[in-house]
């Protein structure tokens, strides 16, 4: 269980850094309309992202230990 949570936050720690890289990427492009579509890294990606982070962070601490 440990491990699987711990892959949970990786992949939502991930996740974030992707989700803020694509909204800089998209805020510095001129000409495209900022953040009003799921692929423009709207919040979607980060609110999912957090919900991974927070989840495996939450089911780590709370394993327990062989």
């Amino acid at each position: 269980m440990r491990t699987f949570a711990s892959i949970l936050a990786l992949l939502g720690a991930i996740g974030l850094v992707l989700g803020i890289v694509i909204m800089v990427r998209t805020a510095a492009a001129p000409g495209i309309a900022p953040f009003n579509h799921e692929g423009y890294g709207g919040p979607g990606p980060i609110i999912g992202a957090l919900f991974l982070l927070i989840a495996g962070v939450y089911l780590r601490a709370t394993a327990r230990q062989r």
